[in-house]
């Protein structure tokens, strides 16, 4: 019998591993969660450039989706990847080519979010808006 218990031994040894890496994989799969994550809504509105063509429109309702701290933004044609840092501030730039130019010009995404508000500028040095977004 001493082999069979040695077989049970290695059994329940080899249950308690693959427990413990499952939890190990739950948790860090839970870590990836930011307290940041969920949907910001409001309106952006006109801070600088309004008098530019490329410029007109800018005032409208936002969404922005939070998911592992991560959001993408996009500028006309630019897209920023934004991570959200540990403290609620992100700071991110994406390029974009002026129409028929070969010339970038480039967008900027800087804000903070505190507690359920979002607040961010948005923009490239010719014109930008202000976001005042609420996690809903």
């Amino acid at each position: 019998m001493p082999h069979s218990r040695t077989r049970t031994c290695r059994l329940n040894h080899s249950i308690v591993i693959a427990l413990g890496c499952l939890g190990v994989a739950v948790a860090v799969s839970a870590s990836a969660a930011s307290p940041f994550d969920g949907v910001y809504r409001g309106p952006q509105k006109t801070t600088r450039g309004a008098s530019y063509t490329d410029c007109q429109n800018l005032d409208h309702d936002t969404t922005v989706r939070i998911q592992d701290g991560q959001f993408t933004a996009h500028w006309g044609s630019a897209k920023m990847d934004v991570t959200v840092a540990p403290n609620g501030s992100f700071d991110a730039t994406g390029g974009t080519k002026t129409s028929g130019r070969q010339a970038v010009r480039a967008a900027e995404l800087k804000g903070q979010i505190t507690g359920n508000q979002l607040e961010a500028d948005i923009g490239t040095p010719y014109c930008g808006a202000h976001w005042s977004l609420t996690k809903s």
